[in-house]
């Protein structure tokens, strides 16, 4: 039987593929794709005492699995398709061209503490830490999202016209989430519910 804890894989994947790429000794290619397979990946992985026992079918099945499709697998390579600290997020994206209006709900959703909100509301939503802001096409995910960083998550609205208005580039990473450039504090008002 797998002793595999799925959830532990992707919080793994998701740090080394997304922030701490030496850690396996990772590279990536222009399109953000690991350099060495995932039967290398998996070999790496292997050395690290908890994953003594992975293999290469665990690795899709979390791929597959992910409702937040944070993962892509293509020619035996993976990659994150959002959420980076290091550059290759960026790079990936910006060659891509930003999603057209049409493609984009009328209002986006980020989830964030009450003391973020407050400096957003100031300042405008700014990637952090992260190569780009991210954004929610719901609510919902929006809460999802805010209840990492506390309780009681408050769910700031974006104005999408506004913030296309003002020069914001905006890509559909997934079903969850909408990368964009930072949005100024004018695009975005506190949701009352």
């Amino acid at each position: 039987m797998n002793k595999i804890n799925y959830k532990r894989l992707s919080k793994f994947l998701s740090l080394v593929l997304r922030h701490k790429p030496e850690l396996l000794d990772l590279t990536f290619d222009e399109d953000g794709f690991t350099t060495i397979s995932i039967d290398e990946l998996v070999k790496r992985m292997q050395k690290y005492p908890h994953w003594k026992e992975l293999t290469t079918e665990d690795i899709y099945t979390v791929v597959e699995n992910d409702t937040k499709g944070r993962f892509e697998i293509k020619n035996q390579k993976i990659r994150a398709r959002y959420g980076h600290s290091i550059p290759v997020g960026s790079r990936m994206w910006l060659q891509k061209k930003p999603a057209d209006r049409n493609l984009l709900p009328k209002l986006l959703y980020h989830g964030t503490t009450r003391k973020a909100a407050e400096k957003i509301l100031k300042e405008g939503l700014l990637p952090q830490h992260r190569q780009f802001v991210h954004l929610s096409p719901t609510i919902e995910w929006a809460h999802t999202v805010g209840k990492r960083h506390t309780k009681r998550p408050t769910i700031l609205i974006i104005d999408t016209d506004c913030a296309l208005k003002k020069g914001v580039k905006m890509w559909i990473a997934s079903k969850s989430t909408i990368l964009a450039t930072p949005v100024p504090s004018e695009c975005i008002r506190i949701h009352s519910g």
